[in-house]
């Protein structure tokens, strides 16, 4: 797909979530096994934190921007997410395999992984694996 189609994408999504397009800094695809992942640049956090807030709120599907797609594709949801290093990539998917029977949340914010036992709970931060070691020990 070439960057004009990207951005005729991008431009869509911003269209459905009512947030500024005008503070995309970059548009690029990313490589690898699974098709379809778009990567944006935006030129503040704040930017950021409005288009994953803006995508919380209001679903988006692959027909709602492409109406001429296969049915079977158009039911495909969009998601609008932070992207993550490997590191804190690894180190979410080793907390979730290993504190998900003791926390009943685990997520990412802002490259920083949490996790609480009830949603009134204290929130820990993970930041290495011995962290998770820690937190498996303590309970």
């Amino acid at each position: 797909m070439a960057l004009k189609d990207l951005r005729k994408v991008v431009t869509a999504v911003a269209l459905e979530l009512n947030v500024d397009q005008s503070d995309i800094q970059s548009i690029q695809r990313l490589p690898g096994t699974k098709t379809g992942t778009i990567q944006i640049g935006m030129k503040n956090t704040l930017a950021r934190k409005q288009w994953i807030d803006a995508s919380r709120e209001k679903k988006i599907t692959a027909g709602v921007l492409l109406p001429d797609i296969p049915r079977e594709v158009a039911e495909n949801r969009i998601y609008v997410r932070e992207a993550l290093t490997k590191y804190t990539k690894t180190l979410l998917y080793n907390a979730k395999a290993q504190l998900n029977k003791l926390f009943g949340y685990i997520w990412c914010r802002d490259g920083k992984v949490c996790v609480r036992r009830e949603s009134n709970s204290k929130i820990y931060y993970i930041r290495s694996l011995n962290d998770i070691d820690q937190l498996l020990k303590t309970t």
